[in-house]
């Protein structure tokens, strides 16, 4: 909502304030509203510009919380094809020409293996392309052996085994 041109607070929901320049840099405009949106979604990444081509079609997961509506001039490269396991057909999303700036309500995204591949690697990132699970299961082991080396093992296991 900030990267766009502007934010509508008509009924002060947010703020003080009616209105707030965004930073202005995607063509959008974010209306406030009363309601709560709060959604479990599945989405699809529809080719765009800049870095989303590598990645057009790849599905993606994640859940919307928001209080307003965004639209804009620019192509939207995100269809919102579910909500709660009710099938939709919305358009979100707003990016640059050179895909370098983009926005979008779909909160966890970046839990999205495929889609935080395709973005770093847009970045420069010429990573292994390890999967979160792995990432997970490798800094829980990590932790593990870091408590086993500050807590002496052995000698914790002498007071408790008696050994």
């Amino acid at each position: 909502q900030m990267l766009g041109g502007e934010i509508r607070d008509p009924q002060r929901l947010e703020s003080n304030q009616a209105q707030a320049q965004g930073i202005g840099l995607l063509p959008t405009q974010t209306q406030f509203l009363p309601e709560k949106a709060t959604f479990q979604v599945r989405a699809v990444v529809r080719a765009g510009s800049g870095w989303f081509r590598a990645i057009d079609g790849q599905p993606l997961e994640g859940y919307e919380i928001h209080m307003g509506e965004t639209t804009g001039s620019s192509p939207n490269w995100l269809q919102i094809v579910e909500q709660n396991h009710r099938p939709v057909h919305l358009l979100d999303g707003s990016a640059s020409a050179d895909g370098r700036i983009w926005g979008c309500y779909l909160h966890g995204i970046f839990g999205n293996d495929a889609f935080r591949h395709a973005w770093l690697k847009s970045l420069g990132w010429e990573g292994a392309g390890m999967s979160r699970t792995e990432s997970f299961e490798n800094s829980l082991n990590a932790l593990a052996g870091a408590v086993e080396n500050a807590l002496g093992m052995e000698k914790l296991e002498r007071i408790v085994w008696g050994k």
